[in-house]
């Protein structure tokens, strides 16, 4: 027993350790936290450089937006500046399609159904076209107050509106009157 392993005795001073066990126990810890915290430097970085780059995309696109609000506002005067300078060129076109979609015929046709045998029709003016129908003034003549009240009921039966006596005059054994109504008729 001379050469094999010997114990020693005396532990107080020379206690028995195990040290690859105290080693592993702190430097697991150590090189976990290195890691962890290399990662989260990196993870750190990372997200540095994708805030910058999110900063100047947002500063892009705000410059953007404020550039297409001034651009909106340009576009916007100018639109407004050419719908007063054009308006009376457009108000003229407009009504010359409304005159030309108008129904002449139409009207015409209904004044005549509408006309008693013995009235006539003197004049039709002036004759004021809107979008919703035609603004017409007449001057009759009718024999009498019978064929005067025979010509209102049937144009308020054919669909003239507003039908109005608006003058009367005597004359000659006729009455002369000016009626004015409003068509709408085909627009």
């Amino acid at each position: 027993m001379n050469g094999g392993l010997r114990l020693p005795i005396n532990l107080a001073t020379r206690p028995l350790r195990n040290r690859r066990l105290f080693r592993a126990a702190v430097g697991i810890p150590v090189v976990l936290f290195l890691l962890f915290g290399g990662g989260a430097g990196v993870l750190l970085l990372h997200s540095t450089a994708r805030l910058r780059a999110d900063e100047r995309t947002r500063a892009e696109l705000e410059r953007r937006i404020q550039s297409a609000g001034r651009e909106r506002a340009d576009k916007t005067g100018q639109s407004q500046t050419m719908r007063k300078r054009d308006s009376e060129l457009v108000d003229v076109v407009n009504g010359v399609i409304v005159r030309k979609n108008f129904s002449w015929v139409g009207l015409f046709s209904r004044l005549e159904q509408a006309l008693p045998p013995q009235c006539s029709i003197v004049s039709l003016s002036p004759l004021q076209l809107t979008e919703t129908g035609l603004r017409v003034n007449m001057k009759v003549i009718t024999p009498g107050l019978p064929g005067l009240l025979v010509l209102i009921e049937n144009l308020t039966a054919r669909g003239f509106k507003d039908v109005v006596l608006r003058d009367e005059l005597t004359g000659g054994g006729r009455l002369i009157c000016e009626i004015g109504f409003d068509y709408n008729g085909t627009l």
